[in-house]
């Protein structure tokens, strides 16, 4: 039997938490033995009273249930890391709590692309916009020789990605299958990135430093509502915070990143969706 840690952050955000967590509970149902890993970061009292009632009413459908409230925002990495410490399945499946998932196939999809490169430490799929799910978020993403970082493919029409699986410098934490050896080995997800933004690139980069690589499944399209949790902080602190953060991911991985498959900065597509 596939053995799966399944790990969720809540902020404020019990109704799609809970509407992700009925989907992922029949995890059980095709095979595999699901660990529900679940961690609160700070959020009002009635959020929580919600998450746990339906955690108390739903252990049944999991192998195991684990339940964390932090009682304040550890961050992304910090709450994820959590998840990390608890996960005893050979896989940990590492999602954003607003994702459209209407069945598990995309699961079974990743987990076989594991299977078949034991060279990945992690597996993760092409992103479409919730929205707009003909248009892609991000099939993997590149990263320039200073460390911007472009979501590969965003804005264009799916049908306009070649569907392969691609090895990437890395890949949105929206989704990720994480090898739990690989994980153990590369350690947990940097901290040093509060409370948002560059944590999952440098993760990857972490990754590749010993050995193990990153792949984007582009066959399988995930929906993703994009920006949850963070949209609430305004766009004055996520443009500061992107620009703390990036100068961070550079003095760690400088000279790491004069080496790498570098995209240029034309290939950088921030802009409207749908392309204006």
């Amino acid at each position: 039997m596939r053995s799966v840690s399944i790990g969720l952050i809540n902020v404020n955000q019990s109704s799609l938490t809970i509407s992700m967590m009925e989907r992922l509970a029949e995890a059980s149902d095709r095979g595999y033995a699901a660990q529900l890993i679940l961690v609160d970061n700070g959020s009002e009292s009635e959020d929580l009273t919600r998450l746990r009632a339906w955690v108390e009413s739903n252990r049944p459908r999991f192998s195991d249930v684990s339940f964390f409230d932090a009682g304040e925002n550890l961050g992304a990495a910090a709450g994820r890391n959590v998840i990390l410490e608890r996960s005893e399945g050979e896989r940990i499946l590492i999602l954003d709590n607003d994702l459209e998932l209407s069945d598990l196939d995309w699961l079974d999809a990743l987990w076989t692309v594991s299977d078949e490169h034991p060279e990945a430490g992690l597996v993760g799929p092409m992103l479409v916009f919730a929205k707009h799910p003909d248009i892609v978020q991000a099939a993997g993403i590149g990263l320039t020789r200073l460390g911007r970082v472009a979501y590969l493919h965003r804005g264009d029409r799916v049908t306009e990605v070649d569907p392969t699986v691609v090895t990437v410098q890395a890949s949105p934490a929206a989704c990720w299958l994480l090898d739990r050896d690989v994980q153990r080995e590369a350690g947990l997800f940097p901290e040093v990135y509060y409370p948002m933004q560059y944590w999952d690139v440098d993760y990857c980069m972490q990754l590749e430093a010993i050995g193990s690589s990153v792949l984007c499944d582009r066959r399988i399209q995930v929906r993703h509502i994009v920006n949850t949790t963070t949209r609430s902080m305004g766009d004055g602190f996520f443009a500061r915070t992107a620009v703390k953060h990036g100068i961070i991911f550079r003095e760690r991985w400088g000279d790491r990143l004069r080496t790498i498959d570098a995209i240029e900065d034309r290939e950088i597509y921030w802009g409207p969706i749908p392309r204006e």
